[in-house]
């Protein structure tokens, strides 16, 4: 399958990242059984590739994203992969979200955050949501532009990936989170600061 921009961490030959990654949805999947949800709403969710691993380990995932490319390829790819009993992906803007519509009891917002011009209201916006759980991950600095450094990645820029317009310490990440959450449990896979929450 044919992959488009930002699938590239997913769908890398490298092992190293492909250890990463892995390393990653482990993380992920663990935080996620110790919400135990009956339904995730993954928020930002791209090409669906994390929507996707979690299917595969039986959850009921709905992602949205702005990027309708995104979500039509997610869609087919969940189509591929037999697993449209389980998935449904829509067009949806974070800081246009309705409360009404989405009812599932947990959040997953990861890799979002680093990339929007307005975090604190896209935070407010999640946060008046019914799931009583998230989960949130973003890329820990300046450890990750120290790491694309040494593979030769985005020189002209100091490291930063192209649409990383946050970023945040592990403290610093846990601070911001901790003004519309109670942080339930916390997780550094390798370079990500990952946070399980419960509303405030």
């Amino acid at each position: 399958m044919k992959t488009i921009p930002f699938a590239e961490k997913y769908t890398s030959h490298n092992p190293i990242s492909r250890y990463l990654v892995s390393r990653f949805i482990d993380s992920l999947s663990f935080l996620v059984h110790k919400a135990a949800p009956r339904a995730i709403l993954e928020i930002g969710c791209g090409e669906g590739f994390l929507a996707l691993a979690l299917a595969e380990q039986g959850h009921s995932v709905r992602g949205i994203d702005v990027r309708k490319e995104a979500i039509d390829f997610a869609s087919k790819h969940a189509k591929e992969k037999n697993r449209e009993s389980q998935l449904r992906f829509e067009v949806e803007d974070i800081y246009k979200i309705s409360a009404d519509r989405f009812q599932e009891d947990l959040l997953v917002c990861c890799e979002v955050l680093e990339h929007l011009q307005d975090p604190k209201t896209a935070l407010d916006c999640l946060a008046q949501l019914p799931a009583e759980y998230a989960v949130f991950s973003v890329p820990c600095e300046p450890l990750w532009r120290f790491l694309n450094l040494c593979r030769f990645k985005y020189l002209g820029s100091l490291g930063n990936t192209p649409g990383h317009v946050n970023h945040w310490s592990k403290n610093a990440f846990l601070a911001f989170v901790k003004q519309r959450y109670t942080l339930v449990e916390v997780l550094s896979p390798l370079p990500w600061t990952m946070a399980l929450c419960r509303k405030a």
